[in-house]
Parts: structure tokens; C-alpha cells; sequence
């Protein structure tokens, strides 16, 4: 018995009101990661040695990506930041999305996300990659 991974069956759909949606299905995408900035525990310990835990609900992270520079979701990414720095407050905050891996079973979904920073970029003899860092009010999966 064998298992199979392919990165080109993973699916990572951003979605936000005013912008439209990207799909990214592994052309010119590099890696993704998912990080989750909050401990889901914490344990306090009593003068006696009495352990209290506490579970935690805090679900905010970050979703990282890398892309190539000629990509079409960076062009995407690009035109989008572009619009959202000079539109509406109250829409910078509202990228969503999904996370899929069909072969794995993997799915992971995030809401009230924003870009972190507009990524660095190196202009040079041969292609590069970009990196795009997403702030998520809520991952869940």
C-alpha cells in the first residue's frame, strides 16, 4: 500500500466582496502555508501544584504564499491591493477563502483577512517569487 502527494491537487480560492474572486490551482504558485498565532491552551499552576487548563477559542493566524512574478493571481493580488489602499476602510479587512486538498482530505477556511504588507519584489537576469502574507481574523479546519 502506497500514499501520493501532488501540490498541483491542492486549490486555494480568495474571495472578497468588492475585488472578485482569485483561484489558485498550483500554476505559479510555489508553497502555502497556514499559521496560527494563538497557543488553542494555556495551564496555570496553584501555590499548592494544582494545574488549572485553560482552552482557548482564538482562532486568528496568517496564510502565506509564494508566487511566481509573472504569476496571474500576483497581477491579481497587485490590482487588488491597488484598489483596496485607495477605496473604503470598511472593505480592507474582507478577503475570505478556502484551502483544499482533495487527495488528503485537508480543508481549511479563512475569513476577515488582509494583506499583511505589499510583498518585496527583485527584478533580475532570471524570474523570481513573490511573497504574500494574509493577516485572518479566523481560521478554522
Amino acid at each position: 500500500m502506497f500514499t501520493a502527494y501532488s501540490f498541483s491537487d491542492v486549490a486555494l480560492v480568495l474571495n472578497h466582496p468588492s475585488i472578485g474572486q482569485c483561484v489558485m490551482t498550483g500554476q505559479g504558485v510555489g508553497q502555502i502555508t497556514v499559521t496560527r498565532s494563538q497557543d488553542v491552551s494555556r495551564q496555570d499552576v496553584a501555590h499548592d501544584g494544582s494545574v488549572m487548563t485553560s482552552k482557548i477559542a482564538a482562532r486568528n493566524g496568517e496564510i502565506s504564499f509564494t508566487l511566481q512574478q509573472t504569476s496571474s493571481a500576483h497581477k491579481w493580488l497587485k490590482n487588488a491591493c491597488r484598489a483596496l489602499l485607495s477605496g473604503d476602510t470598511a472593505d480592507w479587512a474582507a478577503f475570505s477563502g478556502l484551502l483544499e486538498n482533495p487527495v488528503t482530505g485537508d480543508s481549511i477556511a479563512f475569513s476577515n483577512a488582509c494583506v499583511k504588507k505589499l510583498p518585496d519584489e527583485n527584478f533580475q537576469q532570471t524570474g523570481q517569487t513573490v511573497g504574500w502574507t494574509f493577516l485572518c481574523g479566523s481560521i478554522e479546519g
